[in-house]
C-alpha cells in the first residue's frame, strides 16, 4: 500500500528558536553510550542501527521460551547469550543454541528489557514486585534486590493499575543506574546504594533519556515532560493535555520529543522546556520514536495504526497505515529503512519515503521492541512466550 501523504490534523508550531551553533545541546544528540552498532539504542533513544536489516524474503524461526507472555526484548552479551524475563516472573539466560543456562524466579512479572553491566558479569532487571534485581550472569545468583519506590501494594499486574513496578529498562550512565517507576525517577550506584530520587505524583512508564552533560528527560502519566540536572534537581517541566506514556527522544536542534495521550507528539526545547511544536495525530503517540538516518526525519507510531514520518519542524512528510495499534518504537537501519511492529500478526519494512519494501506475517502478536542480534537477524518477544527470529532465507 502507498503511504498516505496528508496529515489528519495540523501541526501547532511556535516560531523556531535561535540556536547557537556551538550550543552544548547540539553536541549531546546521539553522544550517549549504548549499543549503537546493532540496535541503535543509546541514551538519546534515537534507535538508529548501523547495520542493514536482513535481505528479504525472511525466514521465521520460532523458539518457545516460556508459557507466559513476554513484552520485553532480550539483551545479548558478547558471547551471544540472551537474557530476558516473562510475565510469570522467570528470568532466563539462553545460549546461542537455545539451551537455557539458568532460570531464576523473581517476585513478579518482568515487563521491560534487562541491562547488562559494562563488564557483563551482572545484569539488572526490574520486576512487578517493585524491586530492581542485580543478577550474576555466570549462574543466575541474585546479588541484591532493592525496592526503590515505596507504594501501596496492588494485586493487579496490569501496568495501568500498578503504581510502583519498573515498566521500562534502567539505563547505566556516568557510573550510576537510572530507573523510572511508580514514584518518578531514582539514581542508584551499581551496588544498589541510593543516590537521589525525584518524586512525581504519577507513574513514569517510559525509560529516561540522558544528554552529554548528564541532564535527564522523562515523560509521566501526570501530563508532564520533565528535565532533571545530574543531581536529580528539576530543570524544567512541560505540561501536556493528557498523560504521556512514552520514552523521550533527543533530536537536533536541541529538542526532546515525547508522545502523549492528547493525540500529540510534543517537541520541547532541551534548554528552556518551552514548546517548539505539537503534531496532532488520529490517535495517541505512545512507546517511543526513531530518528531517520538522514537526521532530518522522526518516525513515531500511533494508536490509530499509522506510522508517522515528520520533519524536525513537526510537519508530516507521510504516514503509513498498518493493521493494528503501534505502541512500540520502530527501528531504523543504516540504509534508512524502518522496521515497524504493530499490534497484529504482521511486521512491516518501509523505505525512508514511506513505501512498503516488505511485509511478513508472524505467528503471534508482539508487544516488544525489535532487537537485532549479533547475526544481524531481528528478534521479537511475543504474547505466547515464543521468541521469533527473522533472518534471510538461505
Amino acid at each position: 500500500a502507498p503511504p498516505v501523504m496528508s496529515p489528519p490534523k495540523k501541526t501547532k508550531a511556535l516560531p523556531p528558536p535561535v540556536v547557537k551553533k556551538n550550543s552544548w545541546c547540539m553536541s549531546s544528540i546521539g553522544a550517549n553510550e549504548g549499543d549503537l552498532l546493532r540496535t541503535g539504542e543509546t541514551h538519546a533513544h534515537q534507535r538508529q542501527s548501523q547495520v542493514a536489516f536482513p535481505a528479504f524474503p525472511w525466514t521465521i524461526k520460532k523458539r518457545t521460551v516460556s508459557r507466559s507472555r513476554m513484552t520485553a526484548p532480550p539483551v545479548e552479551d558478547g558471547a551471544g547469550n540472551l537474557y530476558l524475563g516473562d510475565h510469570a516472573g522467570v528470568f532466563r539466560k539462553i545460549a546461542p543454541n537455545g539451551t537455557v543456562l539458568f532460570s531464576v524466579k523473581l517476585g513478579g512479572a518482568v515487563w521491560s528489557q534487562a541491562r547488562l553491566a559494562e563488564d557483563e558479569k551482572s545484569v539488572f532487571v526490574g520486576s512487578d514486585d517493585d524491586n530492581i534485581y542485580k543478577i550474576a550472569t555466570k549462574n543466575g545468583t541474585i546479588i541484591w534486590k532493592r525496592r526503590v519506590f515505596i507504594c501501596s501494594p496492588r494485586k493487579n499486574t496490569d501496568p495501568d493499575h500498578v503504581k510502583c513496578d519498573q515498566d521500562a529498562p534502567p539505563i547505566l550512565a556516568g557510573g550510576k543506574m537510572l530507573m523510572t517507576g511508580g514514584r518518578g525517577v531514582a539514581a542508584l550506584t551499581t551496588d544498589g546504594s541510593p543516590l537521589w530520587q525525584f518524586n512525581v505524583a504519577s507513574h513514569v512508564r517510559g525509560s529516561i533519556a540522558s544528554d552529554s552533560r548528564g541532564n535527564f528527560y522523562f515523560a509521566s502519566l501526570g501530563y508532564q515532560i520533565v528535565s532533571l540536572d545530574p543531581k536529580g534537581k528539576r530543570r524544567w517541566a512541560y505540561r501536556a493535555a493528557s498523560q504521556c506514556d512514552s520514552t523521550p527522544m533527543l533530536a537536533a536542534p536541541c529538542m526532546v520529543i515525547a508522545g502523549c495521550d492528547d493525540q500529540g507528539l510534543h517537541a520541547v526545547d532541551m534548554e528552556t522546556g518551552k514548546r517548539r511544536w505539537k503534531l496532532l495525530g488520529g490517535g495517541n503517540f505512545r512507546g517511543g520514536g526513531a530518528l531517520g538516518s538522514d537526521g532530518e526525519s522522526v518516525y513515531w507510531g500511533n494508536t490509530d495504526g499509522y506510522l508517522y514520518a515528520t520533519s524536525l519542524g513537526g510537519r508530516v512528510r507521510w504516514r503509513y497505515k498498518t493493521g493494528g495499534r503501534i505502541i512500540t518504537p520502530p527501528l531504523v537501519d543504516k540504509a534508512g529503512n524502518i522496521f515497524v511492529v504493530p499490534e497484529e500478526k504482521r511486521v512491516y519494512l518501509l523505505s525512508p519515503a514511506g513505501a512498503l519494501l516488505y511485509s511478513r506475517k508472524i505467528p503471534f502478536i508482539s508487544d516488544s521492541m525489535p532487537f537485532v542480534v549479533k547475526s544481524g537477524a531481528i528478534m521479537l518477544s511475543t504474547e505466547k512466550g515464543v521468541l521469533i527470529t527473522l533472518s534471510t532465507t538461505r
